[in-house]
């Protein structure tokens, strides 16, 4: 649902089924009014705060109606209570009025973006507002207002940092210097980089995660030199707290112990862990949460706290590894560092969970506090790797690196050296990930040596040496591992050898290794192999045993779009949603079939036009977006897309996306050498087929029979879409019956291959 909404004006606006109702905070029991479309206009024609988005339901956008609008009075009141000309009644008035808002962290974060930009003018009266507040025993304005007070000096020095930064640094993807300095106040830059001095660099890692500016290399490079002369070292720091509370609970009282042997305490807890992972094997979460409730009243009396944040936090692997949710991950987790608010696994654990469901600021929250809380090297190190996996995800890759570099310089961490050459290879620079692999195997190191050998054949693989990967993987010592064999079937479906890898599947299930992930796999073969009903049925077998993992929901709507079953597959992801509601997994792919289905407007609701992509998701989404202008041909809004891919986008496989779609788009615009020059080295296993269709488009215009010929002979005949073959054959039989190409069956079938293969 579409909303527009105004805290200025206390009123609300939704779309939905193209009629439009709107909503005012002005009576006890708010009521919702249908509008003509040309009243919409004048409802916001007097305010400046409108805040257009995507909201689940009519509560949730009355909900934030009612935060914008305690935003906006706060900083009214704010404003007449520091001001030294006002009657002293109407100060202690608004005073008493802004005590009952600031226990919202949104109203005070509000008010302190604005605040924070710049020093207090003379006629501001701060401490009259701070003996104000005292004389009336009102302590939540005078910390409010005494807060502020001590920042003015660092304010000012923020303020002046701002000042000196040169124009010429500020370009059109972010405005001017004057227009970015809105948006720095707005979403709380000033006030991040005032607050968080002390924490080494988290102010800075907060506004390159931020949802607003981590699309914009431009806006990151701002800040990094707006923090430059602030910055003491490019290492992460946690400052740790003065008291620790190893013997409490997150009441502050102590706990009772019973006397039970450990023996007796440890089978306690963990019979009652098993049960609680059956139930959550069997799709019954609420169940399952309320034992988890009585888990931690019974180790609240036979276990250390320590003990509780243990069990939890192996609920949450749990239901992230084993059932692949992690909204239950991040439940879990929350359940953990809410009990046990000092425990830094806990922590760790809920900033995995919360950087799986792309909430990247709580997730580099929650891995600093994890830092902060860290009473060993290895709880450190988990906590910095964690802030790099996010960077990582942004497509920060030197940023990620300079945290891994400190984890090896400071803790001689092999993690950290695995992880770092990972993230490389993420990013497309695949020699520099090998060269990592080769010299920690080259150290020998054998606790290391299996995930060295998983990502060393990662890399072979999407290097092009297929052989050579299938034989890292057949040479571990360990190769009886579960995960081992995973990665084996993939590698092989990567490289056409569909049957042995369906054979290594089959096996796997057999033994119920990670059954769910493992059986949507195996249902993914069986659709490369053209056993659609089997692939279907093992996936629906699969959600009837447990509907609480995502896997099969989204292999179904895969193999339907694959089938050329739009409808279905569209059906498919409404039931993933209606079931995962918190996870973006969806996205993608379903926008990728509304774009197939026509229906472009609803795409790109799905894919956020105003969003700048900063993740590899995001990423896939701004291509799709691309494809939907290209489809309904509208190219100059697609070329814009596609061009601006290829240049900034960090992950190589992805920019080999955008150059698929933008040789499409040049076919079109009959410039087909360009077209040709822009494909023809794509190596990429996965891409290279898309590219050679691409290439006989064009060779088939240019009435070159050669290429088109060669390019024809080129494409493998298994183990690839069903859309490339049929474009292939349509370009070829075009090609003998008419030498006729340019026309729209071509160009929407080329969208669709195109399309089905980036969201794929």
């Amino acid at each position: 649902m579409k909303a527009i909404l105004s805290g200025q004006a206390g009123t609300a606006v939704c779309f939905e089924d193209n009629r439009f109702f709107s909503v005012t905070l002005d009576s006890e029991e708010p009521l919702w009014v249908e509008l003509k479309k040309w009243d919409v206009s004048y409802l916001f024609a007097d305010y400046n705060d409108i805040i257009e988005t995507e909201y689940a339901s009519r509560s949730e956008v009355l909900e934030k109606l009612e935060i914008a609008w305690k935003q906006d009075r706060g900083l009214q009141l704010t404003l007449i209570a520091l001001d030294s000309e006002e009657h002293q009644e109407t100060r202690i008035e608004a005073i008493e009025c802004l005590n009952n808002l600031v226990n919202r962290l949104e109203v005070i974060e509000y008010i302190e973006n604005r605040l924070y930009s710049a020093p207090m003018p003379n006629n501001a009266d701060l401490e009259g507002a701070i003996s104000l507040s005292n004389r009336m025993l009102l302590n939540k304005t005078k910390d409010f207002f005494l807060n502020i007070l001590n920042e003015q000096d660092e304010i000012l020095k923020r303020y002046n940092a701002w000042n000196d930064l040169p124009d010429n640094i500020f370009d059109d993807t972010v405005g001017s210097k004057q227009d970015f300095f809105y948006e720095a106040i707005r979403y709380g830059a000033f006030r991040l980089f005032v607050k968080k001095r002390q924490k080494k660099g988290l102010a800075l890692l907060d506004l390159i995660t931020h949802s607003h500016f981590k699309g914009f290399n431009t806006a990151v490079k701002i800040f990094q030199k707006w923090d430059a002369p602030f910055k003491e070292s490019n290492k992460i720091e946690f400052e740790k707290p003065e008291i620790e509370y190893d013997n409490y609970n997150n009441a502050g009282q102590v706990i009772h112990k019973k006397h039970m042997s450990a023996d007796d305490a440890l089978e306690r807890v963990e019979k009652q862990k098993e049960k609680i992972k059956t139930l959550l094997l069997s799709g019954d979460a609420d169940t399952a949460f309320k034992y988890a409730s009585s888990l931690i009243e019974i180790q609240k009396i036979i276990s250390k706290p320590k003990h509780i944040a243990m069990s939890l936090c192996d609920l949450a692997q749990f239901s992230k590894d084993s059932i692949g949710n992690p909204e239950l991950q991040a439940k879990f987790a929350e359940m953990a560092v809410l009990e046990v608010p000092n425990d830094s696994r806990s922590h760790s654990t809920l900033g995995d969970a919360y950087r799986l469901l792309a909430k990247y600021n709580e997730s580099i929250d929650m891995y600093h506090e994890a830092g902060v809380k860290a009473k060993t090297a290895e709880n450190i190190i988990v906590a910095l790797n964690g802030h790099a996996e996010v960077l990582k995800d942004l497509g920060r890759i030197e940023e990620a690196m300079n945290i891994y570099e400190q984890c090896i310089n400071e803790y001689g961490d092999y993690v950290s050296k695995n992880a770092m050459a990972a993230a490389l290879a993420h990013h497309g620079r695949l020699e520099e990930a090998l060269l990592i692999y080769n010299k920690i195997l080259d150290e020998n190191l054998l606790d290391e040596n299996m995930v060295t050998h998983c990502g060393r054949a990662m890399v072979l693989n999407a290097i092009g040496r297929e052989n050579e990967a299938l034989e890292e993987i057949e040479n571990i010592s360990y190769k009886g591992d579960g995960d081992i064999l995973k990665l084996n079937a993939y590698l092989l479906r990567e490289s056409g050898k569909l049957e042995e890898a369906e054979k290594i599947l089959s096996d796997l299930i057999k033994q119920n290794y990670s059954i769910y992930e493992t059986k949507a796999s195996h249902a993914r073969i069986l659709a490369d192999l053209g056993k659609f009903e089997e692939a279907i049925q093992e996936n629906n077998d699969n959600i009837t045993n447990s509907c609480l993992s995502p896997w099969s929901y989204i292999s179904n709507a895969e193999i339907y779009r694959k089938m050329g079953e739009l409808t279905k597959a569209l059906d498919a992801y409404n039931l993933f949603i209606d079931k995962f509601p918190y996870n973006g997994f969806y996205k993608n792919g379903k926008a990728s079939v509304l774009v197939g289905l026509g229906r472009y407007q609803e795409a790109l609701t799905i894919l956020n036009e105003r969003e700048k992509p900063a993740s590899k998701t995001e990423w896939v989404a701004y291509h799709i977006r691309g494809m939907a202008y290209l489809r309904k041909g509208e190219l100059t809004e697609a070329e814009k897309i596609f061009e601006w891919g290829l240049k900034e986008c960090s992950w190589v496989s992805q920019r080999e996306y955008f150059k698929t779609a933008l040789a499409s788009l040049r076919i079109r615009q009959e410039k087909y050498l360009e077209a040709i020059s822009l494909v023809e080295e794509i190596n990429n296993p996965r891409i290279k087929p898309v590219a050679i269709v691409l290439v006989m488009h064009a060779s088939a215009e240019l009435s070159d029979k050669n290429l088109l010929m060669k390019s024809y002979e080129a494409i493998p005949i298994s183990g690839i879409s069903d859309n490339i073959i049929k474009l292939r054959d349509v370009i070829i039989n075009k090609y003998k019956k008419n030498n006729k190409y340019a026309n729209e069956e071509i160009y929407t079938k080329e969208c669709d291959m195109i399309l089905y293969d980036a969201a794929a």
